[in-house]
């Protein structure tokens, strides 16, 4: 069965980067550029396998993003944070996510970040 990744960040060049890379291992990708239409996608499309979410992103921002996925949408839902600006201290203090990645990024620890998660996810079902 493919699994589903919704790609939330504003950068359309890494969005359609993280797409391509993805879907050559067989992922599907959905893609949103900001917080408001990747909440608008969760709660109108069936809620995908994984979230990657960028944290730095224009009027609403990933940390707003998550707290509304896990307070409104599903709190289980793997999520899993890509970051340039944030120390793995501030992601630990109290944000709930599956994992995180640090920019800049290789595509391969990005597709064996979400291959990871989603195996934990599927072992705990």
């Amino acid at each position: 069965m493919t699994q589903t990744v919704l790609i939330v960040d504003d950068d359309a060049g890494m969005r359609e980067l993280l797409r391509f890379k993805l879907g050559k291992n067989d992922f599907e990708v959905a893609t949103s550029s900001n917080g408001r239409e990747c909440l608008d996608y969760l709660e109108a499309e069936p809620l995908p396998d994984l979230v990657l979410l960028d944290i730095m992103m224009p009027y609403m921002d990933g940390h707003e993003v998550l707290d509304r996925i896990r307070d409104e949408i599903d709190a289980a839902l793997p999520v899993v944070l890509l970051t340039a600006a944030e120390s793995r201290e501030e992601i630990d203090d109290g944000i709930e996510v599956s994992d995180h990645i640090e920019k800049p990024f290789r595509m391969n620890e990005v597709v064996d970040c979400v291959e990871h998660v989603l195996d934990g996810s599927l072992a705990s079902d």
